[in-house]
């Protein structure tokens, strides 16, 4: 056993020394061009046989020329792939002139790196060279540098200052991200790109001039700025990317330029201090939550050639009091206004066909609401918990009416069904306290759970002759409901599937059918069932789905915030 451990120890460091020509002291290095005899630096490696060893490695001072074995002379020109990964003591690094290339993570993990000097005459430096040096405070990239690669100063923590080469194209992905302490960057006219997530978490950056080259912002690219309160957007930016400015706390106003067109997922989420936002003319696609958990978020103001809206795009802004939907749009999305506690008056278009799951939930201060002749679905917990809506008329069209879908308002009055409606389902008015008025059109043939429970004013119903189920506490709890009337014959009221508790609570003793009364029971017993509880502060996601007879809806359970295809 241990002879074959030695044997494989060995034919590893075999591999390892083949891995580079020759070696010098603990410096490795691997021939690039031999007709010019240049190398790079490889790895460094202490004199041990059994493994790579960084330890000793604190001050590094390459040389420009170096002689191999055979008194060859070579000119060292580059920086191998990872040659000084995770050099747990490395201080400081001093290149010579000769240097044209620093490959791929060269310097990555360098946690001790302080000072490094980039000599005049390098043309590439690769993805992530110096990613992870978390002590690195300053670094001059010179002139001569055309090729950069992405995440060059990611989880640089230390980094205060960077200056950039004035002839750059591009910012590349994530290149700056993680650097905590940078206050500002100063970036090239030149640069036509800044990629994704280039200064995601710079936590102390506090302003950005972008160049006048850029023509979109990408996704991510300031996100979690907390410090970041001034930016300024180039003329020519047609599109704001997902998450561009997500959880920039410090951000009060942005103004964006004319031909923006798309703004993009989660775009401006989280910026809880952002109090205005002026969309210009010419904006028509917004993306989910784009505006989401912006709580001093008062006015907004959506250009009418607006044509797609996705979901949450106000969720959470609880200081929103008025909104004016474009022209264009034909749907309310689901959580378009959830939580937006503070939102007195909303105009909707004539051309809207659907309220969506959650669209208005929570919305405290809505009074009444006028909804469109051409609205045929108001899908689950569309107007849950609107504790100041005294007043809406359901069109005539609706067709369907989701689960909860006016649970909790506490306000409301009178409610007429439409006639399209042939289900009412689970808790759609329940907890409607001052609902003294329902009628149901001959169209209905069940009414679910909990549909009229604690409805405290309900003092009398009409139940149409067409129904076919009542289910478990139907009008549980309403204490006042002493008038039940079907307008049926007691033969057609036998028919009626009913659940044992459907009137648990009311007064009525009977049911008052076309031919006389019938007493509120069943002929059957039942096992009781579970009492109707909906707790109307859960933010809770909805599947929507078209089936064969029409939407279907599948709750699951409660997420942080609704999440996009909810």
């Amino acid at each position: 056993m241990r002879k074959n451990i030695l044997l494989l120890a060995a034919a590893l460091y075999s591999l390892l020394a083949c891995a580079y020509d020759f070696q010098i002291d603990d410096l490795c290095y691997t021939i690039t061009n031999p007709a010019t005899n240049e190398v790079e630096v490889s790895m460094y490696v202490d004199n041990s046989p059994r493994r790579k060893s960084y330890h000793a490695l604190v001050n590094l001072q390459l040389d420009a020329v170096v002689e191999d074995y055979d008194g060859v002379r070579y000119k060292v020109t580059s920086i191998g792939e990872r040659a000084f990964y995770d050099c747990d003591y490395l201080s400081t690094v001093h290149m010579p002139n000769s240097i044209k290339r620093i490959g791929k993570a060269a310097f990555l993990g360098c946690d001790t790196l302080l000072q490094v000097n980039i000599p005049d005459g390098v043309v590439a430096i690769g993805t992530g060279a110096f990613s992870n040096c978390r002590n690195i405070s300053r670094l001059i990239i010179p002139n001569s540098v055309k090729d950069i690669g992405d995440k060059l100063f990611y989880g640089c923590a230390m980094l205060t200052e960077v200056i950039l080469p004035k002839d750059m194209k591009r910012i590349g992905e994530h290149m700056f991200e993680g650097c905590l302490r940078l206050p500002e960057v100063q970036i090239p006219a030149s640069v036509e790109r800044v990629c994704r997530g280039a200064f995601a978490s710079c936590f102390s950056l506090k302003a950005m001039d972008l160049p006048d080259k850029i023509d979109i912002v990408d996704d991510r690219v300031f996100e979690s700025c907390f410090s970041l309160a001034e930016v300024t957007i180039p003329e020519g930016v047609t599109s704001i990317g997902d998450q561009a400015f997500y959880q920039c706390v410090s951000l009060r106003e942005i103004r964006l330029p004319k031909k923006v067109r798309k703004i993009g997922n989660k775009a401006f989420a989280s910026c809880l201090n952002l109090q205005s936002m002026a969309l210009p003319i010419g904006v028509d696609t917004i993306g989910y939550g784009a505006f989401s958990y912006c709580q001093e978020l008062r006015e907004v103001t959506l250009p009418g050639t607006m044509h797609s809206i996705g979901n949450a795009i106000f969720y959470r802004c609880s200081s929103l009091d008025n909104v004016v939907i474009p022209e264009g749009i034909d749907s309310i999305g689901s959580s378009w206004f959830g939580y937006c506690t503070q939102l007195k008056s909303v105009y909707i278009p004539e051309r809207i066909t659907s309220i969506g799951y959650g669209a208005f939930a929570h919305c405290h201060a809505l009074e009444e609401l006028d909804i469109p002749s051409g609205v045929t679905k108001i899908y689950g917990k569309a107007f849950l918990d609107c504790q100041s809506l005294q007043y809406v008329v359901l069109p005539y069209g609706v067709t369907y009416l989701g689960e909860h879908a006016f649970c909790w308002c506490k306000s409301l009055g009178t409610i007429t069904i439409p006639s399209g409606v042939t289900d009412i389902r689970k808790t759609t008015f329940c907890g409607c306290y001052k609902l003294t008025d329902v009628l149901f059109h001959d169209a209905v043939r069940t009414i679910d759970e909990g549909a009229f429970a604690w409805c405290g004013s309900l003092q009398m119903v009409e139940l149409p002759s067409g129904l076919d189920s009542l289910g478990n506490e139907v009008f549980g709890h309403c204490e006042n409901l002493g008038f039940i009337r079907y307008e049926g014959s007691r033969l057609d009221w036998a028919k009626v599937i009913r659940v044992a508790t459907w009137a648990d609570g009311c007064t009525a003793k009977h049911v008052m059918c076309r031919d006389g009364k019938v007493k509120v029971t069943v002929a059957v017993d039942q096992p009781k069932p579970d009492p109707v509880v909906v707790d109307y502060q859960q933010s809770v996601e909805e599947q929507q789905t078209e089936g064969a007879d029409g939407p279907t809806e599948s709750v699951v359970e409660p997420s942080a915030e609704p999440t996009e295809g909810a």
